[in-house]
């Protein structure tokens, strides 16, 4: 628990640093480049017994390094030929060609902290209008994921979300799919993505809006069809089966709210520009897709690519308030998903302990 809540406190103090150091251009950099720091820190040098897949993936590691190219290939050649029992085989690949240079599972996970967190952390600094919150809300919400726990859908996430976004800015569509092509075979669920051209595109009015109340509710009372259809189409027809206990209900309150918020006031969201309407755009699909965690937790894979625009949402959505009324809005905001961290009781070791 320490060890996140000094780096929020690192955090915190880095910013109005940087900030009253310098001008607030290359503050906002030299912070940025900080927080990055911070993370790829904390998740590479993370021990075993951090997040719930770091050992089995070692044990991939090492699998990896016993398999030899040929067959590495011919697990290509069986996930093309639908063969269930071969799944995401580009990782396979992907570890065999880092381990062309190392064979230490503790710098592949540096390697891995550095795929997402860099990305993440220019994303941040060109698109948020609020960068300490989007790190906090990263840190709070998000870290247990993608900086501790999963590895696949980080290194897709990394580079499909954050640098993906960047290309379809410049409407580089043919490299952007170009690239989803690519991670396909490691993380067959980044196939979500596909739709992101689409809805950047889309222009949020009193029609958008009904349509986007109606699909949240219709997701939310047909999430088991929804996801027997969604399971085949990325692959893990296991996540269509029902686990008691299943979703984040603090989480799906959360989520919920603040989308609701922005369909309330779409209107002034308009008025922010594309990329605000981007971002609403974004959770809203997240909250759609957001039902099928309550039949199982493992849905959360696919909500996350969606769900992380939060990171660029609430601080677009706290600057529309004004002065003092806007630090108050900020400091509540902190506060909260500070609590929340806590409320977790997260734990964390280095990996020389």
């Amino acid at each position: 628990m320490s060890v996140y809540l000094i780096n929020i406190a690192l955090l915190i103090l880095g910013y109005f640093f940087w900030v009253s150091a310098t001008d607030s251009k290359r503050g906002k950099l030299y912070f940025c480049v900080q927080a990055t720091i911070q993370w790829i820190l904390i998740s590479g040098l993370r021990g075993l017994s951090v997040g719930a897949d770091t050992a089995r993936y070692e044990y991939l590691f090492f699998d990896a390094q016993a398999t030899t190219w040929k067959e590495c290939f011919y697990e290509f050649a069986d996930w093309f030929n639908g063969v269930n029992s071969v799944k995401d085989p580009g990782y396979t690949l992907f570890q065999k060609l880092f381990q062309v240079f190392s064979t230490d599972y503790q710098l592949f996970l540096v390697f891995i902290a550095i795929i997402f967190t860099v990305p993440m952390g220019v994303w941040i600094y060109r698109n948020s209008e609020n960068p300490l919150l989007s790190f906090i809300i990263f840190s709070c919400l998000f870290y247990s994921f993608f900086a501790i726990t999963g590895i696949r859908q980080t290194i897709v996430t990394g580079i499909m979300v954050f640098i993906g976004s960047e290309l379809l800015k410049k409407k580089r569509y043919v490299l952007y799919y170009l690239l989803l092509l690519i991670l396909i075979p490691i993380h067959k669920s980044v196939i979500a993505l596909a739709i992101v051209p689409f809805i950047r595109t889309i222009k949020v009015t009193g029609l958008t809006v009904f349509v986007y109340t109606a699909l949240i509710v219709f997701a939310y009372f047909f999430r088991t069809q929804l996801m027997s259809v969604l399971s085949g189409i990325v692959g893990y027809s296991e996540y269509d089966k029902f686990y008691e206990g299943a979703g984040a209900s603090t989480f799906a309150i959360l989520y919920y709210a603040l989308t609701a918020l922005g369909i309330v006031i779409f209107t002034l969201i308009n008025k922010k520009g594309k990329d605000c309407v981007l971002s609403l755009n974004m959770v809203v699909v997240g909250a759609v897709l957001l039902p099928l965690t309550f039949i199982n937790q493992s849905a959360m894979r696919a909500v996350q690519y969606f769900s992380v625009y939060l990171m660029l949402y609430v601080p677009s959505i706290i600057n529309m308030f004004k002065g003092k009324e806007r630090t108050f809005v900020n400091v509540v905001a902190v506060v909260l998903l500070v609590a929340l961290l806590i409320l977790n009781n997260p734990s964390y070791t280095f990996f020389w302990e």
